[in-house]
């Protein structure tokens, strides 16, 4: 079943993100060692809101943080400095039941803001259910919904091997 978008917008959220939520831990070369996406880089990160037709073709509005948002504190080059090997890595989202998904590092700041994937942890306000959270990847344009990972337990920064990189464009 392909959804389609219906509309999606940042704006701030008025509402912190719960306390309880777990610590995503955020690895890899480009990251800073031992980074992890806690409580309190939760409280200072700015939180946003979209709004997306899930796979079961219901609309609601998600909050988090912007994944780039994420990324960046963790060390990792974002925006116009996704340049050299930068422009080589991809973050793999790691859920807790062992399912995985991929972004390339460059398309978690998407040039249409209502695009960018989020860590979400609230939906319509509310915490996410079981099923759901307590911390779910929204990826609003994702027509298939194969990147709205559920359970997310960790992020890997990963860039490819073995292409040189003659000049940066």
């Amino acid at each position: 079943m392909i959804a389609t978008v219906v509309f999606a917008a940042l704006v701030a959220a008025a509402s912190p993100a719960p306390v309880s939520l777990p610590a995503v831990p955020v690895t890899g070369t480009l990251a800073r060692d031992r980074f992890s996406f806690d409580a309190t880089a939760r409280a200072t990160a700015p939180r946003v809101a979209v709004a997306a037709m899930d796979a079961n073709r219901s609309v609601a509005t998600f909050g988090g943080v912007a994944l780039a948002e994420i990324l960046r504190e963790a060390g990792a080059p974002i925006g116009d400095a996704v340049r050299g090997p930068a422009a080589r890595a991809f973050v793999i989202v790691h859920a807790t039941d062992g399912y995985a998904a991929v972004f390339s590092l460059a398309e978690t700041q998407n040039a249409d803001a209502r695009c960018a994937p989020i860590l979400a942890d609230t939906r319509d306000g509310g915490a996410l259910d079981a099923t759901s959270g307590p911390l779910r990847i929204v990826a609003p344009c994702d027509l298939t919904h194969a990147r709205w990972v559920h359970g997310v337990a960790s992020l890997e920064i990963v860039v490819v091997p073995g292409a040189s990189v003659h000049s940066e464009h």
